[in-house]
């Protein structure tokens, strides 16, 4: 059975593979093995009592002999075929198969004369959409996409009943399933009735309130224009648009916003009456401030296809509300101003570098708005790269750090427009005298790398001069270097592997507490001890842990432990924290690596344990030290599974005196059962007591019985 079932896939892949060229006819020497095939899967199809392998099979094979050698049947044979499918889609154990099938056909290089079989099978596949198996479910959306896209005709007559019946599955919150929904939409919805379409915008109007908006944004736009663009009733843009506002979160006001502007631009003769209404809601100071983040945005959205320079009005209020008090007033204007700069760059870019130039107490608003335009459009602006790139560099030497990052995020996404135009600006300050620019020259590196977005040759030279600056003595350029690295092995370690050697060997020193960076803060009858490279530190170790994930052949992992029994023993919770779970990691990935240096490691988590329970015997930090003490008892339950573990006698009485107190036995107790470990007792465990050479007999009997 096992043999015939691989047999009909292998021949239906085969005739795929010789129709590949697309080719109009089948060659005259296959079309006899082509019709016997046919005929075989039939057979086996029809068939009631045979093995589902087979049945789900020949469903396939037929699927794939009719879609790509569709020229040797006739049209008896594709109706046939058909109905048969639709016939067999009854059977809760074919209904994958037959869904699979039928977009197979569906999806045929060239178009069958099946029109009219398929406008009988709408029902049925609608019907699969609603099934709880989710592989039928998107199977069947699939099937009814490509019907919609290559068989219009089919659908013309449905398109009311698959708009109304399709809308529901939006409600279900299934990313997947929604983004394939849409597409359908998208295509019947102009043949749909009103009430059809009336019914669909109240599930899209409680769709846009939800935050799988911010995934399904383009698709959402082109349906909701449809539905405004009825311009009747309830379907008017302005009862959409204040529908929308209505109950939107703060999570979805950029998508939200997104759908309101292009809705009010179908109609261009209005566009002035609409950006003076959004003007007045964000001028007025009684408007909830997301009632006015959210006008901010739309005017934005507007003017990125809308000249506005000449509207003296609305320049002249966004002038006035980049210098408001209130920090999120200011903020909405700077990103208004950066969106309506793509509408007239030549207008308006030159006004943002004279304010940045000029205007230091609105320095940061100007960033955030050449951030918006640099990710909206970078390569709309890379004319005037010449312009920006010296500002960009006089706004580097700040102390402000968010200052920056945001200098830092332009230039790395004005390298993706063009690395040649810009590397070089990049390499020439890596080497400046500032650390504040060298800082935030090798933090764009962060921002440059993206997967498949880049020359990965200029690339991995430019890692050279990045590797350079952890030999820096600034703690600022430290930190951007290890951020930088950090994101480039989240997104892609194996870039790093040709430098991994030498990234380690100038990492690893970062780890260690440099007494020099902590400082001493007079408050008054208080003295305030501030560790700046704590930062570092945590950085280091941070890129270590992603690094091990792909790079742990190329990683001297005992030199590693070492660092890490240190960092279990770091005054920042948060060092401590990574420190674990790098622990944790190595224990899982090379277990002979912990074993050695196990006695230091014990040892740490035993003196970190007892000074935590010292606090919150007094009251002090209860949640956080508890918090830490489930960090050390995480890395005693990954040593758990270590080979021989239960005859380590160190172990096993630092374990028994951790459990002696009640608060840590209780915390043991509950990540047992989190991790659905076994958890041992303190009375089993007093075993050990009585000799070094003592092994519990309870530990050997369960070694004997595994």
């Amino acid at each position: 059975y096992k043999i015939q079932a691989e047999s009909l896939k292998t021949a239906a892949a085969l005739v795929k593979l010789l129709k590949k060229e697309n080719v109009e006819e089948v060659d005259p020497s296959i079309q006899n093995a082509i019709k016997k095939i046919y005929e075989m899967a039939m057979s086996k199809f029809m068939l009631v009592d045979i093995d589902p392998d087979i049945k789900q099979s020949a469903i396939l094979a037929m699927a794939n002999l009719i879609a790509y050698a569709s020229d040797i049947f006739d049209s008896k044979k594709l109706s046939d075929s058909i109905t048969t499918l639709q016939e067999r889609s009854k059977s809760e154990a074919l209904r994958f198969a037959v869904m699979k099938a039928f977009y197979t056909i569906v999806s045929s290089p060239k178009k069958l004369p099946i029109d009219k079989q398929l406008e009988s099978c709408l029902k049925d596949v609608l019907q699969m959409t609603h099934k709880i198996l989710r592989p039928v479910k998107l199977a069947a959306l699939d099937s009814l996409l490509a019907i919609c896209e290559k068989y219009p005709n089919a659908v013309k007559n449905s398109s009311s009943d698959i708009v109304q019946d399709v809308a529901q599955l939006i409600k279900e919150g299934d990313l997947l399933v929604i983004r394939t929904t849409l597409k359908v939409l998208k295509i019947t919805i102009s043949g749909a009735s009103e009430p059809a379409l009336i019914a669909l915008l109240q599930v899209m109007l409680e769709f846009c309130k939800t935050p799988v908006l911010n995934s399904l944004q383009d698709e959402v736009v082109p349906i909701m224009c449809i539905l405004a663009g009825k311009n009747k009733g309830e379907l008017s843009p302005g009862h959409i648009c204040e529908s929308l506002k209505q109950g939107t979160l703060e999570k979805t006001l950029r998508p939200v916003a997104a759908v309101i502007a292009n809705i009010l631009m179908l109609h261009k003769e209005e566009i002035g009456k609409h950006m003076e209404l959004y003007a007045k809601v964000l001028a007025n100071d009684s408007e909830s401030p997301q009632n006015r983040k959210l006008a901010a945005i739309v005017i934005g959205n507007i003017g990125q296809s809308n000249d506005l320079s000449k509207n003296d009005a609305l320049n002249m209020l966004l002038n006035g509300l980049l210098k408001n008090p209130e920090e999120e007033i200011k903020m909405n204007a700077a990103i208004c101003l950066g969106k309506i700069t793509l509408g007239n760059k030549a207008h308006y870019i030159p006004f943002i570098m004279a304010q940045l130039k000029t205007q230091s107490e609105v320095s940061y608003l100007m960033l955030v708005a050449v951030r918006e335009i640099v990710a909206l459009n970078c390569e709309g602006i890379v004319e005037y790269v010449k312009d920006i790139l010296p500002v960009l560099k006089s706004q580097a030497d700040t102390d402000d750090e968010g200052d920056r990052t945001i200098v830092a995020e332009i230039i790395g996404k004005l390298l993706l427009a063009n690395e040649t135009l810009i590397y070089p600006e990049v390499e020439a300050n890596l080497k400046d005298a500032k650390p504040n620019v060298r800082a935030t020259y090798a933090l764009c590196f962060k921002y440059w790398y993206f997967k498949g977005k880049h020359d990965l040759t200029r690339f991995g030279l430019s890692l050279v001069h990045l590797l350079e600056l952890l030999q820096d003595k600034s703690p600022k350029v430290h930190k951007a270097v290890l951020d930088s690295f950090t994101h480039i092995a989240h997104v892609n370690a194996m870039n790093l592997r040709t430098h991994c050697t030498t990234l380690f060997e100038g990492v690893l020193p970062l780890t260690v507490v440099n007494p020099s960076l902590i400082r001493t803060v007079d408050l008054g009858p208080l003295k305030h001890k501030i560790d700046d490279g704590e930062p570092i530190r945590k950085g280091a170790y941070a890129l270590l842990g992603q690094m091990l994930t792909d790079l742990y052949d190329k990683m001297d992992l005992p030199a590693i432990v070492d660092r890490l029994v240190d960092g279990l023993a770091d005054e920042s919770d948060e060092v401590q924290s990574i420190a674990e779970q790098i622990l944790i990691k190595i224990s899982e990935m090379s277990p002979g690596v912990i074993l050695g240096p196990l006695e230091k490691i014990l040892e740490q988590i035993m003196k970190g344990t007892k000074r935590l329970q010292e606090k919150i015997k007094k009251s002090q930090d209860v949640d956080r030290s508890s918090d830490n003490i489930r960090g050390f008892l995480r890395v005693l339950l990954a040593m758990n599974k270590l080979p021989e573990i239960d005859l380590n006698l160190k172990y096993q009485e630092s374990l028994k005196n951790l459990l002696s107190d009640k608060i840590v036995s209780t915390l043991y107790e509950e990540l047992c059962k989190l991790s659905k470990q076994q958890p041992v007792s303190y009375t089993h465990l007093r075993a050990h007591e009585t000799s070094l050479h003592l092994v519990c007999r309870l530990l050997l009997e369960k070694k004997k019985q595994k």
